[in-house]
C-alpha cells in the first residue's frame, strides 16, 4: 500500500496470490490467555509485543497464537520461546524476545 505522506490519499495497492506449496512469512497477533500467578498477587502486566512473525504454508496461517501466561509470577517474563505455535507454524522472532512481564505494584 502506498499513500501520500500527509494528504491520506491512496496511490497504489498490490495484491498477490501465494502458491499453496510454498511457505510464506506473515505477522500474526498474540492472544493472551490464562491468569498469571503474579497478577493474583497484585502485579501489573506490561506487554511489549502484540504480534510475532511466523512462517507456514498459506492454508496454515493462524488467526492468532495463544500465549498462556498462567505460570508467570511477579518479576518474571514470558518470552517468544515460551509460545506453542500450531503444527506446521514456525515463529521467526528471537526466542529470548520478551512478550510481557509482570512487574510489582508501585507504592504510593
Amino acid at each position: 500500500v502506498q499513500t501520500h505522506p500527509w494528504k491520506r490519499e491512496l496511490y497504489h495497492i498490490s495484491f498477490f496470490c501465494p502458491s499453496g506449496q510454498k511457505p510464506v512469512e506473515v505477522v500474526v497477533p498474540l492472544k493472551i490467555v490464562g491468569q498469571a500467578v503474579g497478577l493474583t498477587k497484585g502485579g501489573i502486566l506490561e506487554q511489549m509485543l502484540t504480534e510475532v512473525k511466523v512462517r507456514c504454508l498459506p492454508e496454515r496461517i493462524p488467526d492468532f497464537i495463544e500465549a498462556d501466561i498462567s505460570g508467570v509470577d511477579i518479576g518474571k517474563n514470558f518470552c517468544v520461546g515460551n509460545l506453542t505455535p500450531p503444527e506446521g507454524v514456525t515463529v521467526l522472532d528471537e526466542p529470548q524476545k520478551t512478550i510481557l512481564t509482570i512487574v510489582p505494584p508501585r507504592k504510593l
